[in-house]
């Protein structure tokens, strides 16, 4: 239909149908795509049994369908029912999973495929609510949440990964990393992480520590390694403690306590100490640059008074607004 209405000028009469219709289809526009697009990961997130912002509503109205670079391809739900066995039926519970339609309203433990690039999927770990349907391999880790990375790795093609399975290589146990999305040109990888057998050339989006880039155990599996920035998951459970410091602060250079940069000092120690940020991030917000402009901007404007040409150029501007009359002195 798109290709009618573009190439060919045809008149497309739009009804209800219609509209249902394109709204299962992700558009793209001339000149956009997967060549511009990067490359597509599927990642399965799982709704956590405390979003109360998701549960009960559908994926439109939770806004899930419409998240930023990314298309969402289905959702599974696992359902109870009665086993069988030899055709006879046992009574004992066996677990379901059906595609349920996007229409219908969101539960617990809902499982969410979507389909985008490594940056959209960075920014889908951010939304509160939604976990890594590997999340108890991710909390095996040994590293800090502090240090975690996304991480893309090429398996390499003469690499001793190819032709098995990620639970066969027991990844992260070797690597001390968790493969959370499979990319592999001219196919979606749609089935569970532990389950995908390796080819060469397959790009695995990990998530891992800082180490593993230097580590030797990574670069004799993989061809290329390289780490997204700004890709570390959110501290959410740092958010109270956070803007207490931040109330304190202001708290005690209102009262008179203390001056604004004994206070600020104070509460980015006590940040440290509570682990609400590490050390390396404190010395990242520092803007450097920033600091050495405005301490030069001092210097520069201290000259000029001195010089006598701060005086001059203010006695140039009055006369400027005489002459004009668009202000009067002061």
């Amino acid at each position: 239909i798109k290709l009618l209405e573009l190439n060919e000028g045809v008149d497309v009469e739009v009804d209800e149908r219609l509209e249902r219709t394109r709204a299962d289809f992700d558009v793209i526009d001339h000149g956009s795509g997967a060549a511009n697009a990067g490359k597509e990961f599927l990642i399965a997130v799982r709704i956590e049994t405390t979003a109360r912002n998701f549960i009960g509503k559908t994926a439109v109205e939770s806004g899930l369908r419409a998240l930023p670079g990314l298309f969402l391809v289905s959702i599974e739900r696992t359902r109870s029912s009665a086993g069988t066995s030899n055709g006879g039926d046992t009574g004992v519970p066996a677990d379901r999973t059906t595609v349920i339609d996007p229409s219908e309203p969101l539960e617990a433990n809902d499982v969410m495929w979507y389909a985008g690039g490594a940056s959209a999927i960075a920014s889908l770990r951010r939304i509160p609510g939604l976990a890594p349907y590997s999340s108890d391999q991710v909390e095996k880790l040994e590293v800090s949440s502090h240090d975690r990375r996304l991480i893309q790795a090429v398996v390499a093609k003469t690499g001793d990964l190819v032709g098995k399975s990620i639970r066969d290589v027991k990844f992260r146990t070797r690597f001390n990393a968790v493969v959370i999305a499979v990319h592999r040109e001219g196919a979606r990888v749609h089935s569970r992480i532990g389950d995908v057998v390796l080819h060469p050339g397959d790009v695995l989006l990990l998530d891992a520590g800082p180490d593993f880039r230097q580590s030797a155990g990574a670069q004799s599996g993989f061809a290329l390694i390289s780490v997204l920035d700004d890709s570390t998951p959110p501290r959410l459970s740092m958010l109270i403690p956070s803007l207490l410091c931040a109330l304190a602060m202001i708290a005690l250079y209102t009262a008179g306590v203390m001056e604004l940069f004994t206070a600020a000092i104070l509460a980015a120690a006590v940040m440290i100490a509570s682990g609400t940020m590490t050390q390396q991030e404190a010395r990242a917000a520092v803007k450097w640059d920033v600091l050495v402009c405005i301490a030069g901007a001092f210097g520069v404007s201290k000259a000029m008074q001195n010089s006598g040409v701060a005086e001059e150029i203010a006695k140039k501007l009055v006369y400027l607004g005489q002459v004009t009359g668009t202000g009067e002195v002061g």
